[in-house]
């Protein structure tokens, strides 16, 4: 890995998290599957998913940036990627990319629990806890 070199790197490595967390959140709310092979507007797709409207619309033009959506006349519809393997029951629906959401949490979850705990204890562990209960 090279080292940063300019104020401009710093920007990009704090902000290369959102393309990540587009596409995650996406995929936990059901996107891709609720649109499947449909156009949809955002409206629509926020109904279905029982998300805000406008959050929703964000989140599909954002999308759209990534190359996963795409939008025609104010209608949103899966790209060719996203249709072939984002979408829960097709066969080539990559349901290992859950895992990522899983680990997402386990790091913001991690490292709250530490800041949280005072210098020289032990952080809580839910598991640990379970054990010794």
């Amino acid at each position: 890995m090279k080292c940063s070199k300019t104020a401009s790197d710093l920007v990009e490595l704090a902000a290369g998290f959102e393309p990540s967390r587009t596409f995650l959140t996406a995929l936990e709310l059901g996107v891709f599957t609720s649109l499947g092979q449909r156009e949809r507007t955002s409206t629509e797709l926020a109904r279905a998913l029982r998300s805000d409207a406008w959050a929703t619309d964000r989140l599909l033009n954002a999308l759209c940036a990534l190359g996963l959506l795409r939008k025609r006349r104010g209608r949103f519809a899966n790209g060719p990627l996203a249709a072939a393997r984002l979408v829960e029951g097709r066969p080539g629906f990559m349901r290992g990319l859950l895992h990522q959401l899983e680990a997402w949490g386990h790091w913001s979850f991690n490292l709250a629990r530490e800041r949280a705990t005072p210098r020289g204890s032990t952080p809580a562990s839910p598991a640990r806890d379970r054990a010794r209960a």
